[in-house]
Order: C-alpha cells, then structure tokens, then sequence
C-alpha cells in the first residue's frame, strides 16, 4: 500500500468489504423469493434449471460490475471536489481498477448466494445460511492458518534452514536443496520429518514468520530462515505413491509440448 493515494485505499477498503456482503444478501433473498413466489417455475417451464440459474448468474455479475464502475466514477468525483492535488486524475482508473478486483472476487460468493437459495423458499433463511456459509469459508481457514504449526512444539528436533542473501543470490534454491536432503536423511534414519514453510509466511496478526523465528533465536541480520524441518518418529506408516497416478503426460522430452 505504499505509495497509494489514501482515498483510493479507502475506495478499496469499502468495495471489498461491502460488496461480498452485499452480493450474497441480495442475490440469495432475491431468488429465493422468486422460487417461493412461483415466478421461478413459470420460467423453468421454457428452461431447464440450470440455464435459469445460469442466466441470474451472468445477469446479476453484469448489474455487479455496472453498479461497482458506477461507485469507481461517484467516488472519484466526489474526491476530485473534496480533495486537491496533481495525483487527483489518476485517481480515476486506480479506482476502476479496484472495482474489477472486487467484482472478480465476489463472483464466487454470488456463486454461494445462488446455490444457496435454491435450497430454502424463504429468503430469511437463505441470508442466514448464505452469511453462516460465508464466514466459514472466510473466518475459519484463517483462524486455524494460525494453528497449522502448533504440532512443531512437538518434535524431537527442529532444524532452522537459513540463507544469507548477501552471500549468493540463489540461497533460496541452496536452503531449499538442504531441506530437501534433510527429509531424505529423516527417512534414511527411519524417522518422519515435515518441511514447514517460514519464507513468505505470516502469523495471523500478519507478522513475518521469518521475523518471529530470528527474533526468537537471535538469528543475526542478514540470515534468512527458508524453513523449519520437524524431526521426530513416525506416529503412522504411510503408504508410497502410486505411481500408476503420476501425471506422465506433464514430463516432456526434447521440446515442450502442448
């Protein structure tokens, strides 16, 4: 967000926080009230469900992106009257920008909306369902994104890979190839062993994993952690891969090809 214009993180703020909400509100109660008034089954008479649903799909994604265009150029103008500055003008296609963003985003909660509410008649129940289903799909994964490396504490060992970005340029590949070797020197010694990512992680208050980990070691500027690998005993024997399932068609010999 650096060197973006405040009311242009606002305008983005409001869309994709508003607008989620506001599809699966409006399009979950609007069919299921058409099903329960019956105007849905005079129309199914002459289509099939599917090109029925398919049709409220596409017809209310096309009012989305109208409506959220409309939003962009209203936002716009009322910063351009509010606000003063050069920056001003390309405020206009940063915002329409924005709203395609928020637009491709929420089609697939319209999709939730519509599925929805071909279930219940009342479109009460439909909101309520639709919005349980919403959070969901939205609260819940980060919440347990939180938990997902709890099991480390544990492992019998835990072993920190770094990499020293002012030494090489490809230490990402060199601490990848490390930990690759110390899962196989795991299974050698008939112990289990898991790769966690630390690189591009972030705890759930959007701290750099990486961060946490050097300041919990006191790992000296400029190392880098790539990864932890666990080491501890198996608590299960997993079976080796098929290798009927391997995807040959993906291995390419000589040329590339399509």
């Amino acid at each position: 967000i650096v060197g973006k214009h405040p009311a242009e993180l606002i305008y983005a703020w409001i869309v994709f926080l508003a607008v989620p909400l506001l599809t699966v509100l409006v399009a979950t109660r609007r069919v299921a009230e058409e099903v329960k008034s019956g105007a849905a089954k005079y129309m199914l008479l002459r289509v099939t469900r599917l090109e029925w649903t398919l049709g409220k799909y596409l017809g209310t994604a096309l009012l989305m992106l109208v409506g959220l265009l409309i939003g962009a150029v209203a936002a716009w103008i009322v910063a351009a009257f509010r606000l003063s500055g050069a920056d001003i003008p390309a405020l206009l296609p940063a915002m329409i920008v924005w709203s395609f963003k928020a637009w491709f985003l929420s089609l697939a909660w319209l999709g939730l909306a519509l599925g929805v509410s071909h279930l219940f008649k009342s479109g009460a129940k439909a909101d309520a369902v639709a919005i349980l289903l919403m959070i969901a799909f939205s609260v819940v994964p980060a919440i347990l994104k939180g938990f997902g490396s709890d099991w480390l504490g544990g492992a019998s060992l835990a072993i920190v890979v770094v990499g020293d970005p002012t030494e090489s340029d490809v230490w990402i590949e060199d601490a990848s190839v490390a930990s690759t070797v110390l899962l196989y020197q795991a299974e050698d010694m008939g112990l289990g062993a898991c790769w966690v990512q630390i690189r591009e992680r972030y705890n759930p208050d959007g701290v750099p994993s990486d961060t946490l980990v050097r300041d919990l070691l006191n790992i000296p500027e400029p190392l880098r952690v790539l990864s932890i690998v666990a080491v501890g005993h198996k608590g299960m024997e997993r079976k080796p891969f098929n290798e009927d399932r391997l995807l040959w068609e993906k291995v390419h010999v000589d040329t590339f090809k399509s």
